[in-house]
């Protein structure tokens, strides 16, 4: 991931302990339990996935009252769908369930039928459901529905407004009503194992969309972007393909930051040259153009070039913190577009990484994604050879990621012997379980939960004080980290 000239060696003495080096051999590791990621050897079946993609069949009795379907979790407050019933057609939605969701409810508006509480489990891919009744009298007589378009004024978000009913969003909403995010964080040494403590780019993501009665999509599709960190030496891109969405279905792309030159965009503002059935939209060309100027300085380091931002903790005693960078990227359609037609669960993000020369064909996806037709330098499944180890993983929720590798640690701290890396597992203590289980253990090995984490190997433990062993980012979600651009408190 880092690629440094040692030109003195006063500057190797400097390197050592301000970053890794991107190879590491691709070889089988020793027997033995690993202490290490780049000592494991992933079964090639292993989906390195923390969500499940599960697809729900509902039925609604042809003589059930108008209600409204949702799906969510009573356990975490999290609502997943919502939308009017429909007699003449059985429902089919896929739904992304976070791996920490043990279960899901299904439940209808009208009490005449009954709600459904469903186990889910790594295995579950399909969940079908019937409604059953429940013997109750029907409200539906009774409930208000102001502007007549069927759906009822307390399940309604727009009760005012006949051309909209639901507000959506994933990955939605808690208990408290605060808004969620899922997170991307990705190593950018393709074909090499690099550091693995993926902070290369690190960028929270969350889709918001109003759907109407029809569960067409009103006006815009907003994907809101928080990019929190950015360690890589490398200018990449960043942007993300919706499969099978026509670019044609789109009249207008805004949001994105190009500063690079080397995208070329289509009139609604799509990337050009991809195959018109798969949308493309570019976020940023050059992660050099992330974060505005901080009050600690300039963003590179003085001794060599690079730019890591919001992760080094060598560059000065009080590591600088420059805010988050954030995207509104809205996507606008043509209408009558069905939301189930956006394929949202199934949206394939991808780093672009440009060296000097900004070529556009190396493209690093998550693992089992498609490269798009532009990728031409990028092949395979985006595993490692040998260990199938990926260069990007998709959590089902916030992420907080571990600092930059080369910072001293203890002297009993296991590190990659070769180049001293320090990876992401030193500080979650249950990723190589989960990997090891092909995913049966710790599938939430990536939240907050006591003894999961070693404090001491997260970027902002150097900045707060945290319950012990927990150390989890928006336990304090007025601090940190979405204030813009400021220094964190003393």
């Amino acid at each position: 991931m880092k690629n440094y000239v040692v030109l003195f060696a006063f500057v190797a003495a400097v390197l050592l302990l301000n970053s890794c080096k991107k190879e590491i051999n691709e070889t089988p590791p020793e027997s033995g339990t690993p202490q290490l990621i780049s000592e494991i050897v992933a079964d090639p079946s292993f989906d390195w996935r923390t969500e499940t993609d599960i697809k729900f069949l509902i039925k609604i009795p042809q003589t059930a009252p108008i209600g409204v379907i949702k799906v969510y979790s009573a356990e975490s407050g999290i609502v997943f769908f919502r939308a009017l019933a429909s007699h003449d057609i059985d429902l089919e939605i896929s739904l992304n369930i976070p791996t920490y969701i043990k279960k899901v409810d299904i439940e209808y508006s009208d009490p005449t039928l009954l709600a459904k509480t469903v186990d889910v489990t790594l295995a579950t891919r399909t969940i079908t459901h019937t409604f059953e009744f429940s013997g109750l009298k029907s409200t539906t007589n009774v409930m208000a529905d102001s502007d007549n378009d069927g759906v009822p004024d307390d399940e309604d978000d727009y009760p005012d407004d006949p051309t909209r009913a639901f507000d959506n969003s994933y990955p939605g909403n808690d208990v408290d009503g605060n808004e969620l995010f899922n997170t991307l964080a990705w190593e950018d040494t393709y074909k090499g194992t690099g550091d693995y403590d993926f902070n290369d780019l690190v960028a929270d993501y969350r889709f918001e969309y109003v759907t109407n009665a029809q569960n067409e999509i009103v006006d815009d599709l907003l994907l809101n972007f928080n990019v929190r960190c950015s360690g890589a030496t490398h200018h990449n891109g960043f942007g993300f393909q919706m499969p099978g969405v026509a670019e044609n279905l789109i009249t207008d792309v805004s949001g994105y930051r190009l500063t690079a030159d080397y995208i070329n965009l289509t009139p609604n503002n799509l990337e050009a040259g991809h195959d018109g059935d798969s949308a493309t939209v570019i976020i940023f060309d050059d992660s050099y153009s992330l974060f505005p100027p901080s009050p600690y300085g300039p963003k590179k380091n003085t001794i060599v070039e690079e730019s890591l931002v919001n992760c080094d903790t060598t560059i000065t005693i009080e590591p600088p913190y420059y805010g988050v960078d954030t995207f509104d990227i809205r996507v606008t359609f043509v209408a009558g577009v069905l939301a189930a037609n956006l394929n949202l669960t199934n949206w394939n993000p991808f780093i672009i990484e440009s060296y000097t020369n900004y070529v556009r064909c190396l493209e690093i996806h998550l693992p089992d994604y498609a490269t798009t037709v532009l990728g031409t330098c990028s092949s395979g499944d985006y595993r490692t050879p040998v260990h199938n180890l990926p260069w990007g993983v998709n959590v089902g929720s916030y992420f907080d990621y571990t600092f930059e590798s080369g910072c001293p640690v203890s002297e009993d701290t296991v590190v990659n012997p070769i180049f001293n890396v320090q990876e992401m597992n030193l500080g979650h203590l249950k990723f190589i379980e989960w990997v090891q289980s092909n995913g049966a253990n710790f599938a939430d090995w990536y939240m907050p939960k006591p003894d999961y984490r070693d404090c001491d190997f997260f970027y902002i433990n150097l900045h707060y004080t945290f319950t012990p062993n927990v150390c989890a980012h928006y336990l304090e979600p007025t601090i940190y980290p979405y204030l813009p651009n400021l220094a964190p408190p003393n």
